[in-house]
């Protein structure tokens, strides 16, 4: 952080303009008279997300890395992005495996999403817990720690609600089919060794604690079915309050930059297309469809 010096602040002030110094480097409470003074964002808890992106791909799925895979017009990855943003979270540490190249770049150092990102490395699928040591992170502040290759809706800032209040060292929040997708570690926790929970009922430790999130839904991607699903998953908002690219055409559709499609050539259902997508006016979309980019669908196709 910038050291910050009374030059930052109008001239002709001096008492305060060093309260307001002293308030910034020592806490909001250091002086009552610098309450109205815009204090430095502090994330949730002042803790720092861990996101794991190294699953190796799936069977059937493309040959690179599933964080990157597209679902309704954007990388998987981006949502938890989005919502670890929204929440207020600022540093992030992402584990990156396979095909750590094409991440790094799409990532960046996280600005246009808000956040600071920096990348750690993983031989792929590593438990959870070791990728945590290998850290060795020095400060007591509380990790968050998610998945950045699976889509799920919206429920971290439930999750980071409903922690507030409970003190176990290691905090699970689970979807509504019982599967774990967020933890919250405390930060004076060395014994790591409840990150191995897959499921609520999966605890053997009496220490750890758990919350339901019965409005999250999520989906690993380790087959083209479960893509299918989450693509279906995002269109038909059982996927809730996620953010989808493109712009909306009524209530059915939603289409990329440069594409054709119509709302009137949906039945039945919601779709996404991607960008630069031409749609001849007889194609039929019914259902839940969901188109990449750069496609040209020809005349009287039914999707």
């Amino acid at each position: 952080m910038n050291e910050i010096t009374p030059k930052h602040f109008p001239t002709g002030k001096t008492a305060r303009l060093e309260a307001a110094v002293q308030a910034l480097r020592h806490g909001p409470d250091a002086d009552p008279q610098t309450r109205g003074l815009r204090q430095p964002a502090i994330a949730p808890g002042n803790m720092e997300a861990i996101l794991i992106a190294d699953r190796n791909p799936a069977a059937g799925l493309p040959d690179s890395c599933p964080a990157l895979l597209p679902v309704a017009g954007k990388p998987i990855i981006e949502y938890s992005l989005e919502e670890l943003a929204d929440a207020g979270v600022r540093c992030v540490t992402v584990f990156v495996g396979s095909d750590a190249q094409a991440l790094r770049e799409f990532l960046g150092d996280g600005t246009r999403w808000g956040l600071q990102i920096r990348i750690a490395y993983s031989r792929g699928d590593e438990p959870a817990a070791d990728l945590l040591k290998r850290l060795a992170i020095k400060t007591d502040a509380d990790r968050l720690v998610l998945r950045g290759d699976e889509m799920r809706g919206r429920g971290l800032q439930a999750f980071l609600d409903a922690t507030n209040v409970r003190n176990a060292p290691i905090i699970a929040g689970c979807d509504a089919e019982d599967r774990v997708t967020y933890y919250r570690v405390r930060g004076a926790v060395r014994d790591l060794s409840g990150l191995s929970r897959t499921t609520a009922a999966s605890s053997d430790t009496m220490a750890d604690c758990t919350i339901v999130l019965p409005d999250v839904r999520s989906v690993v991607m380790d087959s083209p079915a479960a893509y299918l699903a989450a693509n279906a998953g995002v269109l038909s908002g059982r996927l809730q309050n996620l953010v989808l690219a493109g712009l909306a055409s009524g209530t059915v559709l939603r289409s990329g930059r440069l594409s054709s499609a119509r709302a009137s050539q949906v039945e039945n259902g919601h779709a996404h297309i991607g960008d630069r997508v031409q749609l001849h006016p007889s194609v039929r979309l019914c259902g839940k469809v969901s188109v990449g980019d750069d496609c040209y669908i020809d005349h009287d196709t039914i999707l």
